[in-house]
């Protein structure tokens, strides 16, 4: 069994990349880790209360913002406001001072642009 973790673990780094399978959603990423693609997840957990996990995937270098909006459309929390490298990112949302609803929460990198939809329960 270790010989075949080997193989594979060889493989990886002859080629430099490999294709991970998460949800029925194919992604490319490098031997350094790096995304092929802007993607913004839905939190989890979803409805929450009172805190919940939101995680995005940046494919290039740049200014970084995830902001937080009720359905009215005001912004309700800035979450990143600033440069990162590309990469795996996760932010936690702690919502104890707002009322129950729905919420919108939006990230903005360069020219991409996504927005999600959670539910706050109380």
């Amino acid at each position: 069994m270790t010989k075949v973790y080997v193989a594979i673990f060889s493989l990886f780094f002859v080629f430099g990349t490999l294709r991970v399978s998460a949800d029925n959603k194919e992604q490319l990423v490098d031997f350094k880790g790096n995304p092929d693609k802007f993607e913004l997840n839905q939190n989890y957990p979803n409805p929450f209360n009172p805190s919940t996990q939101l995680s995005y995937v940046l494919k290039v270098d740049g200014e970084v913002k995830l902001t937080v909006f009720n359905v009215v459309g005001q912004s309700v929390r800035l979450l990143v406001d600033g440069y990162q490298t590309a990469g795996y990112y996760e932010v936690m949302f702690d919502a104890n001072e707002l009322p129950a609803g729905i919420y919108l929460y939006k990230l903005q990198v360069g020219n991409y642009s996504s927005v999600k939809r959670m539910t706050l329960v109380k």
